[in-house]
């Protein structure tokens, strides 16, 4: 068909790109944003990812390699970055502890 609008060779994906049924991206979640100790993590797969935890002048406040949750309660009051990584892929949210 795009020889017959334009008059020039046909195209193909040689890369096989189009072709999604094979990548599931990592996905995340953390909840809740707002808390006084627990943050919970969720992900689309079973394995462990690492928890990072940085404060407002982006120091390592605290890590774990879990598949669940961190406690942050010892923290002080304020506004928090956690990343979320696994396997080359990573996320980061903010929360607000209380």
């Amino acid at each position: 068909m795009a020889t017959l609008l334009w008059n020039g060779p046909a195209t193909t994906d040689t890369w096989n790109s189009l072709n999604s049924q094979e990548y599931v991206p990592n996905k995340f979640s953390l909840y809740p944003t707002k808390t006084s100790g627990l943050i919970y993590t969720t992900t689309n797969t079973l394995s462990n990812h690492e928890i990072a935890v940085y404060n407002s002048l982006g120091q390592l406040v605290k890590s774990s390699n879990t598949n669940s949750s961190i406690d942050i309660s010892r923290q002080s009051k304020g506004l928090y970055f956690i990343s979320i990584s696994r396997n080359n892929f990573s996320q980061t949210f903010k929360i607000i502890k209380q």
